[in-house]
């Protein structure tokens, strides 16, 4: 019996050796990316779209070394033409609701270093100011956006400057806000029209009334 015991043991040893090394086979092989030299890894992520490398830096702590490296901004993007434009904005949370002023106020933004634009609280339309003719006027072709931004009663409304378009950021609601991207073009007789380049539909939550106070448009 004593016999049997031990080669029960002995055999059970081996089928755990056997067991733990067939584990091992089966372990999935690493990702072939992470065998490449970080001059050829660099280039890859250099190529993403900024808007991914949030994801990126969950693969690995490599990875999300490399995305926040300076190198990938200052250098390699911009050697290869992949710089992208970046809206970023700054929030000021309000307890109150705030309108924001109307004109000459952080509500105003600047195009192209030309047309200032801002929208009208009193009118609710969107104005832009031509400092060739010397007159403000009302910008065209945007009636189905400005109609949508009526029926979300928005308590704010912020104008940015992004890569030559102008965008409307406007809240709906305590924790939600959208965002409206608009091409501009300028028609004969100095009339300018606004189209909506990218409708953005979903909803940015945020825990808390908040305003926009700055923007700031950055080439990554």
């Amino acid at each position: 019996k004593i016999g049997s015991i031990r080669e029960f043991k002995t055999k059970a040893g081996f089928c755990n050796l056997d067991m733990s090394r067939a584990e091992k086979k089966q372990s999935p092989p690493p990702s072939p990316i992470t065998s490449l030299p970080e001059d050829v890894v660099v280039d890859i992520l250099a190529r993403l779209p900024i808007s991914d490398y949030p994801r990126v830096s969950l693969v690995s702590k490599r990875f999300r070394s490399l995305v926040s490296s300076p190198e990938i901004y200052a250098r390699r993007r911009s050697s290869l033409g992949c710089t992208e434009h970046c809206l970023y904005v700054f929030l000021y949370n309000c307890a109150t609701r705030v309108n924001l002023p109307s004109v000459g106020g952080e509500s105003a933004c600047v195009v192209d270093d030309v047309f200032l634009f801002f929208y009208d609280w009193s009118d609710k339309e969107l104005r832009a100011y031509d400092p060739e003719r010397k007159c403000w006027q009302v910008v065209k072709g945007l009636d189905d956006l400005l109609a949508e931004i009526r029926r979300a009663a928005c308590c704010w409304l912020q104008t940015v400057s992004y890569g030559g378009k102008l965008v409307l950021l406007y809240g709906k609601g305590e924790f939600s806000w959208l965002t409206k991207e608009v091409s501009l073009e300028i028609r004969k007789g100095g009339q300018i029209w606004g189209k909506v380049y990218q409708w953005c539909d979903d909803h940015a939550l945020i825990a808390g009334n908040f305003i926009i106070r700055k923007s700031l448009d950055v080439v990554l």
